[in-house]
């Protein structure tokens, strides 16, 4: 499975967008995907928003098939800690 998360310290509004979508994406594509986050959501994420129904999970529970797509980290001192390195297929990340 495609397990798509972002940082470590907290979920933004657009980290937690762009695992919702990026992990719509990767179902359309015909990929099995899931958002993933234990960080915390903060206050960017409103209850408006979060009553859309985005599906991100705050549990995980590894499997030695998956791949992590990072949105919005590209520094590995801030990765969420379910992430595999080695396992990293893809970055998107407006950061330098």
């Amino acid at each position: 499975m495609k397990i798509i998360t972002a940082g470590s310290a907290f979920i933004d509004i657009d980290a937690y967008a762009c695992a919702i979508a990026e992990a719509e994406l990767q179902r359309l594509l015909g990929y099995a995907a899931q958002a993933v986050s234990t960080a915390p959501v903060n206050e960017s994420v409103t209850e408006s928003i979060r009553a859309w129904g985005g599906q991100i999970s705050s549990s995980y529970q590894a499997n030695a098939a998956d791949s992590f797509t990072l949105v919005d980290v590209s520094n590995s001192a801030f990765f969420d800690q379910i992430v595999q390195e080695d396992k990293i297929d893809m970055f998107i990340d407006h950061h330098t």
